[in-house]
């Protein structure tokens, strides 16, 4: 679980990141902001207050012209993402909101949205899809292979063997370990860790997971992280 009012502000391969705070590693979050970057961030960080947001929110920058948002919500809706997407931006016409709202979200925005207003929208969006998280991550998560997760120290261990990781490495793990078994596809990490739709040229993935297979090997695990080539990434058996 994450922490309650938790936020990543991440922005597109175009921009450098405006903030990224966050008490604990994302691994699920329970909503998703697509966002044009010229909203006010006072509302994005209103939701880092304690009781403003459910769980953690991620919020993901686009440019600001209709397509690039339908697109957005379209790639994260693929993923197979099934919690809250709100997108925020200057939605003039009927026409636009209703492009975004059929292309996977729940609700469309005006970016002159106030705080306190945008909060509330989350809490609505989160109640009625159902969507709850406590207050705290646990200090530990283990996946069914026997690999754990450590959140203070942000290490990875097994049978003992213990390795740190850094902050990007443990948030891939974070997600990987909550869906060990399972594919994961490129684009959701992409999308929920570092907030981006596609990787251009710059493989940061594919770097990132080479330095993770290189970790799990000093811990006992160098065949634990999967390639499913043309999809994605997996924690299996090692």
């Amino acid at each position: 679980m994450v922490a309650s009012g938790s936020l990543l502000w991440s922005e597109t391969r175009t921009r450098r990141a405006r903030f990224r705070r966050r008490r604990y590693p994302l691994s699920a979050p329970i909503c998703v902001l697509v966002v044009d970057p010229t909203i006010d961030t006072a509302a994005l960080e209103y939701l880092q207050q304690p009781g403003q947001a459910p769980g953690e929110v991620v919020a993901i920058a686009v440019e600001p012209h209709l397509p690039h948002v339908v697109a957005a919500v379209e790639a994260l809706r693929r993923t197979g993402y099934t919690d809250a997407v709100v997108a925020i931006g200057q939605f003039d016409h009927e026409d636009d909101r209703i492009a975004i709202l059929d292309a996977g979200a729940d609700y469309a925005l005006d970016s002159l949205i106030g705080p306190r207003e945008l909060g509330a929208w989350i809490r609505a969006c989160c109640r009625r899809l159902g969507r709850g998280r406590s207050d705290t991550e646990p200090a530990e998560h283990t996946d069914p292979h026997g690999i754990a997760l450590t959140w203070g120290d942000r290490s990875i261990e097994l049978n003992g063997r213990r390795t740190p990781l850094t902050t990007t490495e443990f948030d891939i793990m974070a997600v990987l370990v909550r869906t060990a078994g399972r594919t994961v596809s490129r684009e959701y990490l992409l999308m929920i860790v570092w907030g981006i739709t596609s990787e251009s040229k710059t493989n940061v993935l594919n770097a990132y997971v080479w330095s993770l297979r290189r970790k799990l090997a000093t811990i006992g695990a160098p065949n634990a992280l999967h390639t499913v080539r043309g999809v994605g990434f997996a924690l299996r058996e090692n």
